[in-house]
């Protein structure tokens, strides 16, 4: 198959990627059975079928693309030259990026030594001491 052909879907109900009844070809990246089993954590959940685990599992790898993509840009134009992603990278589009990922704010925070934190903490702390007397 040449790469500047578009790929064709195929005419056999039993060759389709996303079909349970047939041999299944590997659509997708990340494993779907960890996926699944990720799924099977949420107590509202009782039953999640084969389709149902591999749409959820393109779907997580078409974020985390969209995401790297986007944090491999911002870190691009701040560090030329540069072409390794790192946390930093992550946790800065997170945080001062745009508002479509302030959904990761808890998870995923600007890096900080425990140090600091720890001062940090006391100054609160003794701001808040303070105010009570």
């Amino acid at each position: 198959m040449d790469i500047g052909q578009p790929q064709q879907q195929p005419e056999n109900p039993s060759e389709n990627p996303l079909s349970t009844s047939g041999p299944i070809s590997r659509p997708v990246a990340l494993p779907v059975t960890r996926i699944k089993t990720i799924m099977k954590t949420c107590p509202d959940t009782s039953l999640i079928s084969q389709e149902a685990a591999v749409l959820v599992t393109k779907s997580t790898e078409h974020f985390i693309e969209q995401f790297t993509k986007e944090a491999f840009k911002t870190h691009q134009e701040t560090n030329s030259g540069s072409k390794e992603l790192q946390y930093k990278d992550l946790s800065h589009l997170v945080q001062d990026g745009s508002e479509k990922w302030q959904f990761l704010k808890d998870i995923i925070p600007h890096k900080i030594l425990a140090k600091d934190y720890l001062e940090k903490l006391d100054r609160q702390k003794a701001m808040e001491n303070a105010k009570r007397t």
